[in-house]
């Protein structure tokens, strides 16, 4: 593997892991607001607030490194994009509709990290 691509899997394997400890975060700081209030719109916007510095920062970091790697890789990284855009809409539903399923969260991570690996296999 040459060192170029060997930084960019390093880097991919870093973001991946931030977007999920901003998720887990998130998903604590929300549970321990909710032990405290009785309305989750008294502190969605500081919540937001919180998703938007982090979560959102890791994705948009993640997804502009899949962007310069797509010539390289373009069918293991489609299969990145999909996943990505997963990731977002689990924690949009997961913000807006308090919806949050572990079990696809989990799943969504292996699948990621699967992917991502398939890099480091080619090379």
């Amino acid at each position: 593997m040459n060192l170029y691509t060997q930084n960019n899997y390093t880097k991919l394997n870093d973001l991946c892991d931030q977007i999920f400890d901003y998720f887990n975060l998130t998903v604590y700081d929300l549970e321990n607001k909710l032990d405290g209030q009785l309305s989750i719109e008294n502190f969605k916007n500081k919540l937001d607030t919180f998703a938007d510095k982090h979560f959102k920062s890791a994705l948009l970091d993640f997804d502009n490194e899949i962007q310069n790697l797509k010539s390289h890789f373009p069918d293991e990284l489609f299969q990145i994009e999909k996943l990505s855009e997963e990731i977002k809409k689990n924690f949009y539903d997961f913000l807006n509709k308090n919806i949050l399923d572990v079990k696809i969260i989990v799943s969504l991570k292996e699948r990621l990290k699967d992917n991502i690996n398939k890099i480091k296999i080619i090379y």
